[in-house]
């Protein structure tokens, strides 16, 4: 099959060879499969696209022209017909790119006759087609481009488009690959959580809540008043994180919330900027009341000043903080920290917060 590439052809063929190798460089998988699909279907004289991608926690199917939710039903609509006992399917998978004819041996009239192309295909104005698949448990066992034509008559696909499909197809099976690798990273991270017992959330940067863990589920649930935690973590895991988060990965951000019955630290970092959209990560945990300084003086043999320092240290402050606070040297602030660890038998200052939080037996 000798085909002939004009210029702007071979132009097009390096924007897409990039655009299919990096699905990172776009706001989610659907945002890379919107860019793909966007640049390919002109490239190839189609009417409309779509792209099969089955990974969790998106919808399997996704195109810029035809309504999601109708297209998501194709599990539920009869299979296409067979080829001497072959899928018309399975057929284009082993090809790698097919048209409708090569598909099907050339005659696709069996095609057109079946419940497949009536029912669902021809409503949706999905004629003449054009595949390009890729199988095989690194992507997600079989994820495909589709494209086709508005008009049961008119122009067909032909040599040319099946000529730069097969040449961009190692650059499809790539950015598949990244894709499902992350996708599944992604969702040993959120397993992860759920067996530490951590109450946890996770969402994208949009703020759109992709987890929560069974512990911070039964939290909410407890909380007799949970609405301002639950306001919180929508704060902290939309806008508040992206103005927070600096270059990205490894941006730390905190709050604090009350509700009428509780007092809650949020505590979470953003992880995976370097590969994949980032994930916002906000651990909850419920904040203890400070004691008193009497109730440090008694419980831990603390003079007054130590006790101060002691409160002070549990809220992260630093030597010179400390001096600020109370009105002493940077010297004496950290004589008296010397002194507080040793009573309290520490050796790290980092450690005091969850000394003081600790039950008082």
């Amino acid at each position: 099959m000798a085909v002939t590439l004009t210029s702007s052809d071979l132009a097009h063929l390096g924007d897409a060879v990039r655009l299919l190798v990096s699905p990172f460089d776009h706001d989610g998988v659907d945002g890379w499969r919107s860019a793909v699909l966007a640049h390919l279907r002109p490239l190839l004289g189609a009417d409309s696209a779509g792209f099969l991608l089955p990974v969790p926690g998106q919808l399997p199917f996704y195109s810029n022209e035809q309504d999601l939710g109708e297209l998501n039903t194709y599990p539920d609509v009869p299979p296409p017909p067979d080829v001497n006992g072959v899928p018309g399917l399975v057929k284009s998978a082993e090809l790698g790119v097919a048209t409708l004819a090569m598909a099907y041996e050339g005659d696709p009239s069996e095609y057109f006759a079946s419940a497949h192309y009536n029912e669902h295909a021809a409503p949706h104005h999905s004629h003449d087609t054009l595949m390009m698949t890729a199988v095989g448990p690194e992507v997600a066992g079989l994820s495909s481009l589709h494209f086709w034509h508005d008009r049961p008559t008119g122009p067909t696909f032909g040599d040319r488009e099946v000529a730069l499909l097969r040449v961009l197809r190692p650059a499809f099976m790539a950015g598949i690959r990244s894709t499902v690798a992350w996708t599944r990273h992604r969702k040993s991270l959120l397993d992860a959580f759920d067996r530490l017992g951590q109450a946890a959330a996770v969402a994208d940067m949009d703020g759109r809540l992709l987890h929560v863990t069974p512990a911070l589920e039964q939290m909410l649930d407890d909380d007799p008043d949970p609405v301002p935690l639950r306001a919180a973590l929508r704060d902290l895991l939309g806008g508040a994180v992206r103005a927070e988060r600096g270059d990205g990965a490894g941006a730390a951000f905190e709050r604090s919330v009350r509700t009428r019955s509780a007092a809650y630290a949020l505590r979470g970092c953003l992880y995976g900027g370097h590969v994949g959209t980032p994930l916002a990560i906000v651990n909850v945990e419920r904040a203890h009341a400070a004691p008193s300084v009497d109730a440090l003086v008694a419980r831990f043999g603390l003079t007054e000043r130590q006790a101060e320092v002691a409160l002070l240290l549990g809220a992260r402050k630093s030597n010179r903080e400390i001096a600020e606070a109370l009105f002493i040297s940077p010297h004496t602030a950290r004589n008296h920290t010397e002194a507080v660890l040793r009573k309290l038998h520490l050796r790290d200052r980092r450690d005091v917060q969850a000394k003081l939080a600790e039950p008082d037996c």
